[in-house]
């Protein structure tokens, strides 16, 4: 389920946050969003193989990176403005 949470929090970053997500944006995120739409429909069942390869394989250091952005506070960002949520350790 923690798949689904994070495909749905970079959605909702890249929906509300386009600028953000433009500049920090990778191909992990890309890949999160798309693996949380398999993972959530069920297109035509989900190979566990494949998700066990994209999270040792693929994803790289994507918690780290997510921290440097929550650690680092963006000039694009206000007091007024909301932030991307933080990452749960």
């Amino acid at each position: 389920m923690r798949l689904i949470d994070a495909g749905e929090q970079f959605a909702r970053i890249r929906d509300q946050f386009p600028d953000f997500y433009a500049e920090h944006e990778t191909e992990a995120w890309h890949r999160l969003i798309g693996l949380r739409n398999i993972i959530a429909h069920g297109y035509n069942e989900v190979d566990t193989d494949i998700i066990w390869n994209i999270l040792s394989e693929r994803l790289g250091d994507l918690a780290d990176q997510i921290q440097q952005l929550v650690d680092e506070p963006s000039p694009m960002v206000t007091q007024d403005e909301p932030r991307p949520p933080s990452v749960e350790g």
